[in-house]
């Protein structure tokens, strides 16, 4: 069976051998190739695929080389898994099925996607083929060079042996995210575990798999045009888990590959290790009463098919496999209900209303504090005066924005080094104490600082307001939202914001709100 009894083998062959399925005839393969749930969609855009065209269309004679494939063999699933060229052969494939389509061996070229992303490149990927071919020149050109194409072919039935490979070319290449490695990784993790039920093993894996691609399916929060997971863990939980203290600078690739897989605790089975939180408290509280004594009550451990009320911890170690992929689904679902999600709490339509009205009309720095902070709050409280603490928060940010004409990434690093308010939310115990440590932060020593005064450029603030700055984008913010009492925040001239006053105001409200 090929190379069963081998660690590795190489050879080269022609692409089109391969797709026909002669390579599966003289016995080097025994498997069908296939890809698998972990690996990332197929991204190739026009100019990728017209490069190759191109490069096709004026090749002459003799061999065209167009680089390695990295196969594992995987005797359980009784598959070839592509590990390393997924976006060259399903370019190919396209390619061989435009201009040869009765030539394909489809029963050994198993090629499925499980990306919507996938189809929808799939689909321009032929129409792009389909343009550059549309001439006769384009076409005869490409042809003639389809049965010059020459692959190397790396197998292993080893899969630590194979992403060694993959991690060696992909340091020299161009680098995959940091998020397609870390899902490779645990999905690898998974496919490890010590058990000897297959099939449990496969649900687990395909389970994990599938609980990606649907927090893929998301939009991003700070950026709609974000790559979801991206922002979740880059923008947000690295942030949230590695901001200590004044320890706080920019996440990259790097560090975010070293939190999520070098830290990550290697687990032995299926069961993930729970640790204290909210969601998993035996009672809320302890009762005493003559006849009873000590007792506990109000237990707040719930049972619930909703991923964001699984009881991890933003803080909490990370365990390989299964619970990276429960920890990013929870984390990637919790923002979704505080964001998006149709809701009834007021709480929440509040927090929303001001987000739209003052955070994005902030520094897009301070915006992705005041989301990190948010989900943090949110995370260890639920809605619990929740949108006093995004009124607290927002003030502090704006007071920031209004006294510095810019804010840069290294303002805003500095700015949470000087009061890390991750840390004084992970180490509270009350919302209280997050509320009177923001206002604090807000008003302590600020007097004098506060009073500086901005002046207005525009008496008609829907008018050249909008179209400037960041720093009036945020005044005017504020002004439409507190219109009512607006007139009241104005120094003697009726012209400049007061920022002690209006400041002190802003605290006096959010008290009134959360007692009514």
């Amino acid at each position: 069976m090929g190379i069963s009894n081998k660690k590795v083998s190489a050879f080269t062959c022609k692409t089109h051998n391969l797709l026909t399925g002669k390579i599966h005839e003289s016995g080097k393969f025994g498997y069908p190739l296939r890809i698998d749930r972990y690996q990332r969609p197929y991204v190739w855009d026009q100019r990728k695929i017209v490069q190759l065209l191109q490069d096709l269309k004026s090749h002459t004679k003799g061999a065209y080389y167009l680089g390695s494939i990295l196969l594992h063999e995987h005797h359980e699933k009784e598959g070839l898994y592509i590990i390393d060229g997924q976006q060259r052969l399903t370019t190919l494939l396209l390619l061989y099925q435009i201009l040869c389509d009765s030539q394909i061996d489809t029963e050994r070229m198993q090629l499925s996607y499980y990306h919507q992303e996938s189809y929808k490149n799939i689909k321009s990927a032929k129409e792009h083929i389909q343009d550059f071919i549309s001439n006769r020149d384009g076409k005869q050109g490409v042809r003639s060079s389809l049965n010059e194409l020459e692959i190397t072919i790396i197998e292993t039935d080893d899969i630590d042996l194979a992403f060694t490979f993959f991690d060696s070319q992909n340091s020299r290449g161009v680098r995959l995210r940091s998020t397609d490695l870390l899902k490779s990784f645990h999905l690898r993790e998974i496919n490890q575990l010590d058990s000897e039920d297959h099939q449990d093993r496969r649900y687990l894996e395909e389970n994990s798999a599938k609980r990606w691609e649907h927090l893929q399916t998301f939009k991003g929060i700070l950026s709609s045009e974000h790559d979801f997971a991206f922002e979740l863990f880059h923008k947000l939980l690295w942030r949230a888990r590695r901001w200590k203290g004044e320890d706080v600078e920019k996440e990259n690739r790097d560090l975010v590959i070293e939190e999520f897989q070098d830290g990550a605790v290697r687990s032995q089975g299926r069961e993930i290790p729970l640790y204290p939180n909210r969601q998993n408290m035996l009672s809320e509280k302890l009762v005493e009463s003559r006849e009873g004594g000590l007792q506990r009550a109000g237990s707040n451990i719930k049972v619930s098919e909703k991923s964001s009320l699984l009881p991890f911890t933003l803080r909490q170690p990370i365990h390989s496999g299964l619970h990276y992929f429960l920890f990013a689904e929870k984390y990637a679902e919790l923002l979704y209900e505080l964001f998006r999600e149709d809701t009834e709490d007021q709480e929440i339509k509040n927090f929303r209303d001001y987000f739209d009205a003052i955070v994005e009309e902030n520094s897009y720095y301070l915006k992705e504090l005041f989301l990190v902070c948010s989900v943090t709050y949110y995370d260890k409280y639920g809605s619990d005066r929740l949108f006093e603490f995004a009124e607290l928060l927002g003030l502090a940010h704006g007071i920031k924005r209004l006294e510095q004409y810019y804010i840069f990434r290294q303002s805003a690093l500095k700015y949470i080094r000087e009061y890390n308010l991750v840390d004084v939310i992970t180490h509270s115990f009350r919302p209280v104490e997050v509320l009177e440590s923001l206002k604090q932060h807000v008003l302590s020593d600020r007097e004098q600082r506060l009073t500086r005064h901005v002046d207005l450029t525009d008496e008609d603030y829907d008018g050249v307001l909008d179209k400037s700055g960041v720093n009036e984008r945020c005044f005017n913010g504020f002004h439409r939202y507190y219109d009512i009492w607006w007139d009241k925040m104005t120094g003697d001239d009726g012209d400049d914001l007061d920022l002690t006053k209006f400041a002190k105001k802003v605290i006096k409200r959010s008290k009134g709100n959360a007692n009514e």
